[in-house]
């Protein structure tokens, strides 16, 4: 499926695990699923460079004590 956005919107999230007063604000392009296509694999991509700008740091070495 290819992605067509014509769509943006303006989100607020909290994200508890990293922090509980942090309100990180984004604008998400917005994707449209015809009824007759099949449903989406993913509710929500989020880029590295949105990873970046939240603050999520992935270190799975230490979080999975294997490195």
């Amino acid at each position: 499926m290819v992605f067509i956005t014509t769509k943006v919107s303006n989100a607020e999230v909290l994200f508890p695990a990293f922090s509980s007063s942090n309100i990180f604000t984004f604008k998400p392009n917005i994707v449209t699923v015809p009824k007759s296509a099949p449903p989406p694999v993913y509710e929500l991509i989020i880029g590295i460079k949105m990873l970046v700008n939240i603050g999520a740091i992935f270190d799975f070495a230490t979080y999975l004590d294997i490195g």
